[in-house]
Formats: structure tokens, sequence, C-alpha cells
């Protein structure tokens, strides 16, 4: 992270203090010094339950293929709304899910499906590059948090994801 701070003026990342919370913690320059944005997270992932939305995910994990868009402004949970859906795939279908994400704030386990979490930032250099990439990966889900719009959303939008189910934060 401090690489990535020193080399484009900001940096995310997830502190963590064993036992207790986590936090997604934001760090940038700005015209009078420095800045942080702090977010504390669950210690858990969220069940559909806790969203009010048990019968929509149900419907979304029947899906095979489309485009589910989770939007809102900062700090209004399209993270965790997006981890409670992975979680719900995950443990009521048999799926590859390839998820993209910078930093990766929940660490999901193999239950009936088989998560790829893929860090946008350590593992991972370009976020086209990462999107393409998802095919040698034979995903069946491919779920992107913070998508960002031009060519990164027009590359998962132009068809070349037809037999996938994507789910996307912006």
């Amino acid at each position: 992270a401090w690489k990535q701070f020193e080399k484009d003026g900001h940096a995310t990342f997830i502190c963590t203090v064993p036992g207790k919370r986590r936090a997604r913690m934001s760090i940038f320059r700005k015209q009078d010094g420095f800045g942080a944005v702090i977010r504390l997270q669950p210690n858990r992932i969220t069940l559909a339950e806790h969203h009010g939305m048990p019968k929509l995910f149900d419907r979304i994990a029947k899906q095979d293929t489309g485009f589910v868009l989770i939007a809102g402004p900062a700090g209004s949970g399209k993270t965790s709304f997006l981890h409670s859906l992975i979680d719900h795939l995950n443990a009521s279908r048999a799926s590859q899910i390839v998820s993209l994400e910078h930093p990766i704030e929940h660490k999901h386990g193999n239950k009936k499906g088989m998560v790829i979490q893929r860090d946008l930032g350590a593992n991972l250099k370009s976020r086209m590059r990462a999107i393409a990439g998802v095919h040698a990966l034979s995903a069946d889900v491919l779920a992107i948090d913070g998508m960002e719009a031009g060519p990164e959303a027009c590359s998962v939008l132009d068809g070349s994801f037809g037999e996938t189910l994507v789910i996307a934060t912006m």
C-alpha cells in the first residue's frame, strides 16, 4: 500500500486487529497535507435476511447469465451487499465464482461453489487484463467490486460475458 501511495498519491487497504474489527482505510494526499477515510467492516458476512432480500438473492442465484449492478454512494453498503450475495451464491449452487476486488474485504471459503478472490492491487496490475483473464478461469459468476465507468464497464457489458452471471458495484 505504501508503494501505491508514493506512486499515485492514494492507497486503499484493510487493517485488521486480530480477534477484533477490520477497517477499510483509504489514505490520500490533498492540497494542504494528507487525509484518510476509515470505514469499520463487519466481522462476518451479513446474510440475505439482514438486507431484507432473501427472495431477491434466491432469484439471482437461479440465474446462469445476466448483469446485476449494485450502485450507491460511498459507505452505503455496496460491498457488504455484494459479499452477502457472493456468500449466498456460494452456498446455494455449484459454480465457479471469480471476485475482483481491491482490497479483499471478506474472505470466502468454498461451500457448494468455489470462490476465487483476486486483489486488483496485490495480485493484479491491470483491471482490464484481470477482467479479460476471467474467461481463462471458467467463471460461472464474475463479481467486480468498484467497477469503473468507461472502458472497464464497456468490456463487461459488450457481451463477452454472455455465459456468465456478472455482479458489480459502482
